[in-house]
């Protein structure tokens, strides 16, 4: 603690961090909230792939689990899991980042967003992929499916789809949204139920064991925090103001002309001092509606419309 309020009071300290580290964000609650996602949920994901190379901790319960839930099927849960199962094929999450992304184009001209969405989907899809056919883990028994799968069981393909797809998702659509901690509330809660919904499908329909949908939520949750941090870094970073003209530098230009529109008048005789195009512009900015014609004494004709004094400037 001695050291840390040292550190903070060093002037040495602060002005080598202002040299050397000019363009690091400032660790908000958003991006801290991030990244501790990224970190506990990476966690999680190691350590249940560790369960399912060892067979030990959840991966030995997934037989008693997946056979808890298959005793209670019902018609009407057949339906129903099938339908929740397929909202997270490919065509269905590619199609709603799609017409989000369009949206999100139209509202602000920005491409980026949409673009960064899909990509990411893609480099998760393509990270679970190469973790699937590496850990090669055998589905539960024929006899258990209620649908056709396809590769490998984990991690689960259609769970980890709907929690980075339709979070993804969320994230689009509430840029479309006007701020408000309830709709960002009910937009996650609604894509937290998708990716739940489809994972304990997966279960029911007897294609994954219980590790494998566990596993394909902390992976997705891992990806869609990591583009929650990337998404916001680049909004934290401090824009760099053009340095201003020094008066040695204009000293020799020839003196500005004069805007269209505007009652700026020079002298009758005589030459003008030429003006800084930046108190300029703050002169327009602020300056009042009713403009004030002064003579300069000693000379004739019509003087420089008056402009309100700042701080490093001289009224000329």
């Amino acid at each position: 603690m001695v050291a840390y309020r040292a550190a903070r009071r060093s002037t040495r300290l602060a002005a080598w961090t202002r040299r050397h580290l000019p363009r690091l964000p400032r660790l908000d609650r958003r991006l801290t909230a991030a990244l501790v996602i990224v970190a506990v949920s990476g966690w999680l994901f190691a350590g249940i792939t560790q369960d399912v190379l060892a067979h030990e901790g959840l991966a030995a319960d997934d037989a008693r689990l997946l056979r808890d839930v298959t005793d209670y099927r019902t018609g009407w849960l057949t339906t129903l899991a099938t339908a929740v199962t397929d909202l997270a094929l490919g065509p269905v999450v590619y199609g709603v980042l799609a017409v989000l992304g369009v949206a999100v184009w139209r509202r602000t001209r920005l491409w980026g967003p949409p673009a960064g969405a899909v990509a990411l989907l893609a480099a998760g899809q393509l990270t679970r992929l190469a973790i699937n056919w590496w850990i090669a883990r055998p589905r539960p028994a024929p006899a258990l499916w209620l649908t056709h799968p396809h590769g490998y069981a984990y991690p689960s393909g259609h769970t980890m789809n709907a929690t980075l797809g339709y979070g993804l998702a969320a994230l689009l659509l509430l840029r479309l949204l006007p701020p408000g901690k309830l709709r960002t509330a009910i937009v996650t809660a609604a894509a937290a139920v998708l990716a739940a919904g489809v994972g304990l499908s997966r279960i029911y329909l007897g294609v994954h064991w219980p590790s494998d949908v566990a596993g394909a939520w902390a992976f997705g949750l891992t990806f869609l925090a990591l583009a929650v941090a990337l998404g916001h870094l680049p909004r934290r970073r401090p824009a760099s103001a053009p340095p201003l003209p020094s008066p040695e530098a204009t000293a020799d230009k020839p003196p500005p002309a004069a805007p269209t529109g505007m009652a700026l008048l020079a002298p009758a005789t005589g030459r003008v001092r030429p003006i800084c195009l930046a108190a300029f512009r703050v002169s327009l900015r602020h300056a009042k509606p009713a403009w004030r014609l002064d003579r300069r004494q000693g000379r004739s004709g019509v003087g420089l419309v008056s402009l309100p004094t700042y701080s490093g400037f001289s009224r000329t």
